[in-house]
């Protein structure tokens, strides 16, 4: 019995280490249906500190809107348009190529991303990346489901972006300050 046990526990084992941890969080984040996250973002750069939350939804391949109290970002097409209601701007920019950014991470791009480790850590995975563009090294923490969790980047321990995420659960109100921006300045940095 004991024999039939061990063996069981070994294909167990077998099975998810054939499991791509990345791949598993990209086809999370590609659900039909989209994804919806909370987000706790907080960064630290030298004396300066910023924390905010947001929700970002994810729509599918480069196509994303993040929403906090202060900014909303969407982006689609190569097209980023950020609103900042402290501002009071909308600005539009367009992407090209392999420009990176921490949402692009968030929703399961790996253009410019180099996967150094892959760790298992308490039924969880914790995947060990560099950008080799931003010069940063960075941490994913992943449930077996490829359910992200958290999100490290940073170049030291007094420059980094920290991002906790949890499934949206309308706890956080939608924010709804985006609705009226016809006094806002436009911005348009597109060529």
């Amino acid at each position: 019995m004991s024999k039939l046990i061990m063996l069981f526990l070994f294909l167990v084992q077998l099975s998810y280490a054939e499991l791509d941890p990345y791949e598993n969080f990209q086809k999370y984040m590609n659900s039909p249906d989209g994804r919806k996250l909370s987000l706790g973002v907080f960064i630290s750069h030298s004396e300066n500190n910023f924390k905010s939350e947001g929700t970002l939804h994810y729509l599918g391949d480069k196509h994303y809107l993040f929403y906090s109290e202060d900014v909303g970002i969407s982006f689609e097409n190569g097209v980023l348009k950020t609103i900042n209601k402290d501002t009071k701007q909308i600005i539009y920019d367009s992407v090209f190529g392999n420009n990176l950014s921490i949402l692009d991470i968030l929703c399961g791009t790996q253009d410019g991303i180099n996967i150094d480790e892959v760790i298992l850590e308490r039924n969880n995975y914790k995947i060990e990346f560099s950008v080799e563009e931003w010069d940063m090294a960075g941490t994913l923490w992943l449930a077996n489901s490829g359910e992200p969790k958290k999100l490290m980047v940073g170049a030291s321990d007094d420059s980094q972006i920290i991002v906790n995420i949890s499934p949206f659960n309308g706890s956080l109100k939608e924010n709804v300050i985006f609705t009226d921006t016809s006094s806002y300045e436009v911005i348009d940095l597109r060529e």
